[in-house]
């Protein structure tokens, strides 16, 4: 049996999500989310993870593209899926950068048996009228690999460190959305500047942003909200419940 959590800020579409994913049968929803904060916070607390996350790409406190990026850094084993209204081309582009493993636009739930199916492949899933943008996403995959070079091969969680810092967000901020230390914050920002020769942070973001490292990801502001107590609780109360016997 696969497992799956979904985030979405309307409930109505969760509960959609939820009964078209499990008439299929193979797959349990097992979690859901509000917004990406939740969907974090619950993946911390489950006892085991979910095989895949449908993630809603436009949510309040952290949007789905930025959600979906710091997913593939903490869980890798996690098959992220955005799901939008929203069709443009660099919408998928952007979600498959950020390490999702496939797109579906809202009103195509009839895909879901060949998203599936694609995932069991290993292979990348994006819906039917986004072809383009899956060749696209390819080509510029390829390109990436000669700028990985150009910026000395940062590796992925100094890369989202950089993202995160562009966007305004504290030290203690990074912290809690990472899970880590801040003196582990403090070595990420220490490699960066023996990669870069940057040691100021502020030239370091000007270097992610000019090699266009930072793009992908999106805070709506302003995000020094995301931390209220009350969001926390909500967070656990939607950890409790799930994966009983």
């Amino acid at each position: 049996m696969q497992t799956v959590v979904i985030a979405d800020d309307h409930a109505l579409v969760r509960k959609a999500y939820k009964m078209n994913i499990e008439q299929l049968g193979n797959y349990a929803v097992v979690a859901e989310a509000e917004n990406g904060l939740v969907l974090l916070q619950v993946l911390q607390q489950l006892p085991q993870l979910p095989d895949i996350a449908f993630i809603d790409l436009r949510m309040p406190v952290i949007d789905g593209v930025a959600t979906i990026d710091i997913i593939s850094f903490l869980h890798p084993s996690i098959k992220c899926i955005g799901i939008s209204q929203y069709s443009q081309p660099n919408i998928v582009v952007d979600t498959l950068f950020a390490g999702a493993k496939g797109f579906l636009q809202k009103g195509y739930e009839n895909e879901l048996d060949e998203l599936f199916n694609t995932l069991k492949s290993e292979q990348l899933y994006v819906s039917k009228n986004q072809c383009a943008a899956l060749l696209f996403y390819k080509e510029c995959s390829q390109k990436n690999l000669d700028k990985e070079a150009m910026i000395n091969l940062l590796n992925k969680k100094e890369i989202l460190f950089l993202k995160l810092i562009a966007h305004g967000l504290s030290y203690e901020e990074i912290a809690k959305l990472l899970f880590v230390s801040i003196s582990t914050l403090n070595s990420y920002q220490t490699s960066i500047k023996d990669k870069t020769s940057f040691a100021d942070k502020h030239r370091q973001i000007l270097f992610a942003q000019q090699n266009g490292i930072v793009k992908s990801l999106r805070f709506p502001p302003p995000p020094r909200s995301i931390y209220s107590s009350t969001t926390i609780k909500k967070a656990n109360s939607y950890s409790t419940g799930f994966f009983q016997n």
